[in-house]
């Protein structure tokens, strides 16, 4: 649980500024890529968060489930899990990482104007 939630903070907060920076260092723009990666990151971080997730409701709901009989049950549900999970992040991770970082800016530069009055 631990893990699932550290990939997802991690994919939603830290590595955005990252990957953002290492686009931009390939020529993309600045804007754009900070934007796609803000967007791009926590969504991506459900293909590996999504079996933590699974397993976990497995263990948790069925644990008298065998570990070959536990496989099978989260391939079964791996593929919608995994685009439910990603419809759920891209609002509130994705997008609201871009306005809160837009906003953020915008406060930051109105306070260092009125600082500077």
């Amino acid at each position: 649980l631990a893990a699932r939630d550290t990939l997802a903070m991690g994919s939603s907060f830290t590595l955005p500024p990252i990957l953002g920076k290492v686009m931009a260092g390939f020529g993309a723009p600045s804007a754009f890529a900070n934007n796609f990666a803000q967007l791009f990151t926590p969504v991506a971080a459900q293909t590996v968060q999504v079996p933590f997730h699974l397993m976990a409701l497995s263990l948790y709901n069925q644990p008298q489930l065998s570990l070959p009989e536990r496989v099978t049950s989260l391939k079964a549900l791996y593929t919608e899990t995994l685009w439910a999970r990603m419809a759920r992040v891209l609002p509130c991770y994705g997008a609201g990482g871009v306005i809160n970082n837009s906003l953020k800016a915008r406060l930051a530069g109105a306070s260092l104007a009125a600082a500077t009055k």
